[in-house]
């Protein structure tokens, strides 16, 4: 038997069983019982989840599951929980499992948590898993909830912040709301700020709700602001607790301010002593009435201030101090004039006065750097204490203090030094290289020098051995050297070699396809030194005619050369001379100066003593009887006995007094052992008196010496007779040493049968010979001085006679008007000329690399074409201006014409009274374009804008660069450049290129502008982008490059020379600014034009030359024109419109456009703001005003504006290839009215974000002096003619991106009517041959087209009439003007083109465009 199921005590405690046994016939059975013994068991559980999930925001106590338990026992049965998180939960007795803390989804989303039930002795368990759901979240915290703020908090005060907290990246918004919430902000931070002014009176708390909302949650914070009362509070204090008696009235006495006002201010002033004011608005106190000590020590005052419902006050006493002194003033003497360097000591500097009422004694003191160079006396009478020197100091600030009976008082003053100009020639050289450039849009500076030089900004040094000396006296015109005396030298001790042709086309130039001449620097003392510069380092050279001006500019390394600058003499030197006063002897004296023997002693004879020298120069032409001077003889004999003594005998012409001089060399050889010459029996194969040209000596000396072949050609070493009754020398040396003379006599000597040598203006061989001599082994008496000459990198040198104030003023007693040319530099290759060309002027050379746009200085000399194929003719040019300075235009006459075309001459106005103008222009066109009966377009053109404008003044009158007492002249003025390369190649759409800069000319503290003095005229100066001599950094040229987004920095160094004027068939050294203004040239005397501008103005794109373009020309309001004929300046207002190109589906793509409105100025009317040329009123031209303006805007601030405009007519030649010969005509010769061309460009042109790089080339102007509305004519008719001048841009046969724009300059003829009515008038403008050749315009058909006017004053409008052929939109617009004096005798304007086609993008041609922009100008 066995169990088959489970028992349970519960269910039956026990069994009665009946037991059967059967052996299949019988059966017994017997009866069990089974009693069951009770076993406790454990209760059963189950449990059920309130949701299958929670959010993780649900509230604590909130069910989560039930369970129920049953105990078969029915025993107690108790509950709990267990697990991970199990601790967020509860259960109760009843099962319930309830949420005991918050939920966080981020922290654990989902539990598992454990169920037990138990009677006390078993347990049963179940798991119930929770699932949290994830709840975005939001909740704000204040940093504070309740806030006290002063009644006087601004607008804008922070209240309290708020910290938020929130899942996700829902955007919170945050509000407030409640009574007087307005009066308060929230930013989207949740920071609390006030919104307006807060009133304690009126409100003096405020409860607020922050309400946050992320769009989703919705949460608030209260918070109370309270307001705290203030009150106004006053501070106020004494300038001084006690002020002198003797101040002036106004002086202050006391200073207020208030706070916490709830109003205005007011102050007022209680004062019984009635001595003081205030202001009301500032409550400034100042003295109103004088004080006086001895009436009252002390004074009391009570400043009151009030805000309208607060008053307070302060209460003051001010003492009063007694005064003994005071009132100290200075009075510079001479009206303050600068004290001139060479003032004596004791010179009066200024006289001093001084309020001293009880005549107490007064002692005076000095203080300030370099207040020891001067004195003050017991009366404050202050002089010169020492001798003052310009170049140690320009200027000195001092103060005068006054002390007595324990006061003092001071005044400080300037004292300015006036230099005094003491040389007369000089060697200006300096750096062209600059290191450390720092750019600031257009204006860049530098550091002058190479990197790490220690070099001075500038070197000056003397010409000749004297400050007095002439250049012209001393310098060597046939072998182009200039000598001077440096570093301490006593003689001239360095020469500058120029490298000059001296017998090519170039002569007086540096022509290097001409004569490949080096240049050097040269020290002829002791072992000569040479350094060369050779041929390929040079960037210019010449020189003027005369001599009186040298410049050369290299391209050469820094070096350090050391030589002799000073030779050992053992002693002095005699010259003797005779009598023979009447005799040039300039050729040697000049050499003997030269040589340092300036300091000689002189003698018309030999004196008695003669032992204090160790050289004698004996010249005397003329003796009566040689053979009397016994005396000499044997003194002359007793003083070679001296090793360091050597004689010259100069023994005069060679044609005559030779015979008489030979006797006395006689009589001296004979006395000193040395033979005799002039005897024929002494001649002969037995003379034995021939010196030794071996010797080492002789030979050194005649090696040296005849390296310059300084001797005449036949020329022998020793003197030699000729038959004949006289002595006719045919030999011009001869020479003894020591040991050719007797045992007893150790000095030499030295004849000559010329004491000129070659002329009397050459006197290199004759120094060199003296120098040869004089430093012989035996001649030297000590070591000789060595210095270092140091050689700037790049240096420029000039040297001239330089042009004092004196000279200036003498030559120029009132305006007059100089031609110049400037010296051209050439871009030459030692391989050839085949790429050699002339760079254009002021462009620095590495900014260049585009040609000669069509410069032709050969045929501007009078060459043809087959002449100018040789190359060398392009020197002509230099020649004629340096020889003949005739390099003239026909402005005044028909006789010359050699100024190269496109290009004007310098016209320089010098002022005695003040400030020169200058101006320079060139204009350079250079394309295929044949003419109207040719062939080809204009395609292939390049242009180039290139003006200078120059202020040339006294340097003590500009203050900023130099200094009071500086004399001489120096230049302020400024360059623009503007080049526009071909753009005929397939999608070449090349950028421009341009550039601007300072042009200053070179100057030192004893040299100004100019050099090369005459009576008449300076020879020249050199022009540069910074003076080496002004104080400041070195200042450079910025260019910019568009094809590629550079930009760059340079400078330049080139020179200028005077140039003669032909008028009226005569040559002049100058004209009058009248002459320039007559009557011949034009009729109009208006003070003021009007006009038009018209360009197209180009987009830099970064990355390319693809610029994109604009219109750019005149609004309704017209140009004004505005002359100065006083101050020679000129001043231009241009209201501009920047207009879109011809729109079509490939320019509608253009995204640097920028259109609107902006105003360009150039010139003003002190030359400050922009440089200007006012020559007349058909040759001036003004620099752009860099003041801010943009499209649309004024924020472009400085450096950000560059240009320049200049009249057409400035040019002296104008270039054929503009107006070409067979093409249009050239614009008409009128009297009321002229024409020219502008450039600018901007760095940043829009106020709109970025910067935009915009400008224009060759834009063009014109205007005129416009008739009254009474003027007009109202009936009749006229008719005018002229020409046309445009810049175009077209986009031919071209699909999808393909830029391929074409750009150049080109013309028109124009014929105008008007017609004269009583309301108005109208009238047609005709324009035929327009941009000959352009395949837009003649596919169009608007080569020739009408525009029809209508106009009822002096200004009129139109639009052209004409019908396009070929599916092209578009025409032309025309705004004028009538140009006269009583009547409309001239018109011009602006005339704009836009032809245009609109399409598909891919398809060739079907957006293409032609833009043209210009000016014309009818007669």
């Amino acid at each position: 038997m066995y169990k088959r199921q489970g028992l349970d005590y519960e269910t039956a405690t026990s069994y009665s069983l009946t037991l059967s046994a059967s052996d299949g016939v019988n059966t017994t059975n017997n009866t069990l019982t089974i009693t069951i013994d009770d076993v406790n068991e454990a209760p059963s559980l189950s449990n059920s989840l309130a949701a299958s999930s929670f959010a993780e925001n649900i509230a604590t106590g909130t069910t989560i599951a039930s369970a129920s338990a049953s105990d078969p026992e029915s025993q107690t049965i108790t509950y709990s929980l267990s697990g991970t998180g199990s601790d967020k939960f509860a259960v109760d007795s009843a099962g319930n499992i309830t949420l005991s803390s918050a939920l966080d989804y981020e922290t654990a989303t989902s539990y598992s948590l454990t169920l037990t039930a138990s009677d006390g002795t078993n347990s049963t368990s179940n798991t119930i898993n929770v699932s949290v759901d994830d709840v975005i979240e939001l909740s704000i915290a204040l940093a504070s909830s309740s806030i006290s703020l002063s009644e006087t908090a601004t607008s804008g005060t922070s209240v309290t912040t708020t910290t938020t907290t929130t899942d996700g990246s829902a955007t919170v918004s945050y509000s407030l709301s409640g009574t007087g919430s307005d009066s308060f902000a929230v930013s989207s931070d949740g920071t609390i700020t006030t919104a307006a002014s807060l009133d304690y009176e009126t409100t003096t708390s405020y409860s607020l709700t922050l309400t946050a909302s992320d769009g989703t949650n919705t949460v608030t914070e209260n918070l109370t602001v309270s307001i705290t009362d203030v009150d106004l509070s006053l501070s106020a204090s004494l300038a001084s607790a006690a002020q002198s008696e003797g101040i002036s009235t106004g002086t202050s006495i006391a200073t207020s301010s208030s706070s916490n006002a709830e109003g205005t201010v007011t102050y007022s002033l209680t004062d019984a002593d009635n001595k003081f004011t205030i202001d009301s608005s500032t409550g400034a106190v100042t003295l109103a009435n004088a004080l006086d000590y001895e009436t009252k020590t002390s004074h009391e005052f009570t400043i009151t201030a009030t805000d309208g419902v607060t008053t307070t006050s302060e209460t003051f006493t001010l003492s009063v101090s007694d005064l003994k002194i005071n009132s100290l003033a200075v009075t510079l003497a001479n009206s303050g004039a600068a004290l001139a360097e060479s003032s004596s000591s004791g010179t009066t500097v200024g006289s001093s006065s001084i309020t001293n009422p009880e005549s107490e004694t007064v002692s005076y003191a000095l203080s300030g750097t370099g207040s020891s160079n001067f004195a003050v006396d017991s009366s404050g009478n202050i002089t010169t204490n020492a001798t003052l020197d310009f170049e140690t100091a320009k200027s000195y600030s001092l103060t005068l203090t006054a002390t007595a009976g324990g006061n003092t008082t001071t005044d400080t003053f300037t004292v300015n030094i006036g230099n005094v100009e003491e040389l007369r020639s000089g060697v200006l050289r300096y750096s062209a290289a600059y290191n450390s450039a720092s750019r600031s849009g257009f204006s860049a500076t530098a550091t002058r020098g190479p990197s790490g030089s220690s070099l001075p900004a500038y070197t000056l040094e003397q010409v000749g051995t004297t400050n007095t000396t002439l250049i012209t006296n001393v310098d060597d015109t046939t072998n182009n050297y200039v000598p001077v005396e440096i570093n301490s030298g006593t003689n001239l001790n360095w020469r500058y070699y120029f490298p000059i042709d001296t017998a090519g086309n170039g002569q007086y130039a540096f022509a290097p396809n001409s004569a490949s001449v080096d240049g050097k620097y040269y020290s002829p003392l002791g072992t000569a030194v040479t350094t060369t510069i050779s041929n390929s380092e040079f960037i210019t050279a010449g020189r003027s005619n005369g001599g009186e001006f040298w410049f050369m500019t290299t391209d050469k390394s820094a070096a350090d050369i050391d030589y002799t600058s000073a030779l050992a003499r053992a002693s002095g030197t005699l010259i003797v001379y005779g009598s023979a006063t009447g005799y040039s002897r300039a050729g040697w004296n000049s050499a003997i100066s030269a040589a340092g023997l300036d300091s000689a002693t002189l003698s018309t004879n030999l004196p008695d003593d003669i032992s204090g020298y160790s050289l004698i120069v004996d010249y005397r032409l003329s003796y009566s009887n040689k053979t009397s001077y016994t005396s000499e003889i044997t003194d002359l004999a007793t003083w070679l006995e001296t090793p360091s003594s050597t004689l010259v005998l100069l023994v005069g012409e060679q044609c005559c007094a030779a015979a008489q001089m030979l006797a006395y060399g006689n009589l001296l050889l004979d006395a000193v052992g040395g033979g005799e010459i002039g005897s024929a029996s002494r001649d002969g194969s037995v003379d034995t008196e021939n010196f030794d040209i071996s010797s080492s000596v002789v030979s050194s000396l005649f090696s040296t010496l005849s390296g310059d072949q300084w001797y005449c050609a036949g020329c022998g070493p020793k003197i030699t007779q000729v038959s004949g009754s006289g002595v006719n020398l045919t030999h011009s040396l001869s020479f003894w040493s020591g040991s050719e003379l007797g045992s007893d006599y150790n000095g030499n000597i030295f004849m000559s049968t010329d004491i000129e040598w070659q002329t009397n203006t050459v006197q290199e061989e004759n120094q060199q010979l003296l120098n040869a001599l004089a430093d012989l082994p035996n001649q030297t008496g000590g070591s000789n001085t060595t210095s270092t000459y140091n050689l700037y990198e790049d240096q420029v040198t000039i040297a001239g006679e330089i042009q004092t104030d004196s000279n200036f003023t003498s030559i120029n007693t009132s305006k007059k008007v100089y031609a110049f040319v400037i010296n051209p530099r050439e871009n030459f290759a030692p391989t050839g000329t085949a790429n050699d060309y002339f760079y254009p002027n002021f462009i620095n050379r590495s900014a260049w690399s585009y040609g000669d746009v069509g410069l032709d200085y050969c045929a501007s000399q009078g060459n043809n074409s087959t002449a100018c194929q040789t190359y060398d003719n392009n020197y002509d040019f230099h020649t004629v201006s340096l020889l003949s300075g005739y390099v003239m235009s026909d402005r005044f006459d028909n006789t010359y014409q050699r100024v190269p075309e496109g290009m004007s001459l310098w016209w320089q106005v010098l002022n005695p009274n003040g400030v020169g103008v200058g101006l320079w222009a060139q204009i350079s066109i250079k394309d295929s374009y044949d003419g109207a009966s040719g062939s080809t377009t204009r395609d292939d053109q390049q242009s180039l804008l290139n003006v200078a404008i120059s202020n040339i003044d006294y340097r003590k009158n500009d203050t900023t660069r130099y200094s009071a007492g500086d004399t001489g002249h120096g230049m302020d003025g400024y360059h623009y450049w503007s080049y526009q390369g071909a753009t005929n190649a397939d999608n070449n759409g090349l950028g421009l290129v341009y550039g601007t800069s300072p042009i200053e000319c070179a100057t030192s503290h004893d040299s100004g502008c100019f050099f090369g003095y005459s009576s008449s005229y300076p020879k020249g100066l050199m022009l540069t982008s910074s003076d080496p001599y002004k104080s400041g950094s070195m200042t450079l040229g910025v260019n910019y490059d568009s094809n590629n987004d550079s930009f760059s920095t340079g400078s330049f160094n080139q020179a200028i020379t005077f140039q003669f004027i032909s008028d009226n068939s005569t040559t002049e050294q100058s004209q009058t600014l009248s002459e320039f203004r007559h009557s011949d040239f034009y009729s109009s005397s208006a003070t003021g034009y009007s006009g038009f501008f018209s360009g197209i103005l180009e987009f830099d794109v970064s990355g390319s030359g693809n610029s994109q373009l604009a219109s750019m020309r005149s609004s309704s309001t017209l140009a004004s024109f505005t002359f100065d004929a006083t101050n020679d300046d000129v001043q231009v207002v241009a209201p501009m419109t920047i207009s879109a190109a011809p729109s079509n589906n490939y320019t509608s793509n253009w995204s640097t456009v920028d259109t609107g409105s902006m105003t360009l100025k150039f010139g003003d009317a002190t030359n400050d703001e922009a440089k200007s040329a006012y020559i007349s009123s058909e040759v001036f031209g003004a620099e752009i005003q860099d003041d801010g303006a943009q499209i649309d805007g004024t924020s472009g601030g400085s450096n950000n504006l560059a240009g320049v405009m200049v009249s057409y007519n400035t040019i002296d030649k104008e270039d054929t290839d503009l107006f070409h010969t067979g093409g249009n005509d050239s614009m008409p010769d009128t009297a009321y009215s002229t024409w020219g061309f502008w450039a600018m460009s901007a760095i940043d042109v829009s106020p709109n974000a970025g910067t935009q790089n915009a400008s224009v080339h060759l834009g063009t102007w014109v205007g005129g002096e416009v008739v009254d509305q009474s003027e007009i004519p109202t009936s009749g008719s006229a008719s005018m003619s002229g020409a046309a001048v445009m810049n175009v841009a077209y986009r031919y046969n071209q699909t999808g991106t393909n830029y391929d724009v074409h750009k150049y300059t080109t013309t028109a003829d124009v014929a105008a009517t008007f017609n004269w009515g009583s309301s108005g008038y109208s009238g047609t403008l005709a324009f035929t041959n327009f941009d000959d050749k352009n395949p837009i315009v003649d596919n169009a058909g608007f080569a020739s087209f009408s525009v029809a006017i209508t106009g009822t004053d002096h200004t009129y409008t139109g639009n052209s009439t004409d019908s396009l052929d070929n599916s092209w939109l578009g025409g032309a617009t025309v705004a004028g003007a009538l140009y006269g004096d009583s009547s409309p005798d001239e018109s011009g304007g602006r005339v704009n083109v836009n032809l245009y086609k609109s399409g598909d993008i891919g398809t060739a041609g079907a957006n293409d465009f032609y833009f043209a922009e210009g000016i014309y100008l009818v007669d």
